[in-house]
C-alpha cells in the first residue's frame, strides 16, 4: 500500500472548495451550489499549472476567470480557449465536480436552498 504526502497513511486528504449563483430569487431562474474537490497533495500543482496558464496568456493576476466578458484585449474564442485549457489542468489533476442545483420556484427561500445546497454538497464530499 502506498502511503499518501499528507496523512502518512494509505487515506488521502481531499479539499472541498465551494460557491454559489444565482442566490436572487428569480422565477424560472435556478439557484445552482456547487464544488469541485482535489486530492490536497495535487493542489499546489494544479495551482501553479493555473498559474502558467494564465501566464502564457498574458491574464492579469487580478482578473477573476469566472468573470464574463473576458480580460482586456481576448475575443471571445480567446477566452472560451482559456478556460479550456484550465478545465483540462482540472481533469488532468484529478478535480471532481459536484453540483446541486434548485429551481426558484421550488426552493422556499434563496437562503433555505443555499443551505440545502451546501448540506448536499457536503454529504456528497463525505460520501466520496
Amino acid at each position: 500500500m502506498e502511503l499518501h504526502p499528507l496523512t502518512g497513511s494509505g487515506k488521502a486528504v481531499h479539499l472541498l472548495y465551494c460557491d454559489e449563483t444565482n442566490l436572487e430569487e428569480r422565477p424560472g431562474d435556478f439557484l445552482i451550489y456547487g464544488g469541485i474537490t482535489i486530492d490536497a497533495s495535487r493542489a499546489l500543482d494544479l495551482s501553479k499549472e493555473i498559474d502558467e496558464i494564465r501566464r502564457r496568456a498574458r491574464v492579469p493576476k487580478s482578473f477573476r476567470l469566472n468573470v464574463n466578458p473576458g480580460p482586456v484585449g481576448f475575443s471571445h474564442d480567446d477566452f472560451i480557449t482559456l478556460k479550456q485549457a484550465v478545465l483540462q489542468a482540472a481533469q488532468e489533476y484529478g478535480v471532481r465536480l459536484l453540483v446541486y442545483m434548485v429551481l426558484h420556484n421550488i426552493a422556499a427561500t434563496p437562503d433555505e436552498a443555499r443551505r440545502y445546497g451546501i448540506n448536499t454538497i457536503c454529504y456528497h464530499f463525505n460520501c466520496m
